[in-house]
């Protein structure tokens, strides 16, 4: 592992500590421990999560970062595409999320059909038998 930690820099996501898309149980978390955490396990830098979970004021959530040496590098932004109506809220999230990252230097945003209803019925189950080979 020291020579993948020497060649690599590895990030992590606070979905990885099972914080799930939207507000719940799972937030209930604390976030400094989940940043403690990731630097325990090794990791130098964290994707936003979903937005909320971490601080969403900048002066806030930079200094947290910074102590413990870890960088924000982006965000994954669930957003109805299929919605014509949701185009405003999905405009503003997309803000929202883009003015953070901007803030804080992160150089990513990723934008993604938000398909939670769709993967929740399959969670845990196969779409379809995949036969051996």
């Amino acid at each position: 592992m020291s020579e993948l930690k020497e060649r690599f820099q590895f990030a992590s996501a606070p979905d990885s500590w099972g914080v799930l898309d939207y507000p719940g149980p799972s937030w209930e978390q604390s976030y400094e421990t989940m940043l403690d955490e990731m630097v325990e396990a090794g990791y130098t830098g964290s994707e936003l999560g979903p937005y909320g979970f971490f601080p969403t004021d900048p002066r806030i959530l930079q200094p947290q970062l910074e102590k413990r040496k870890l960088k924000l590098l982006a965000s994954f932004v669930p957003v109805k595409m299929t919605d014509a109506a949701a185009s405003k809220a999905v405009i503003e999230r997309i803000r929202k999320v883009g003015n953070l990252l901007s803030a804080l230097k992160a150089p990513f945003l990723v934008i993604a059909d938000d398909q939670a209803d769709e993967r929740n019925a399959f969670r845990g189950a196969p779409t379809r038998r995949i036969a051996p080979r």
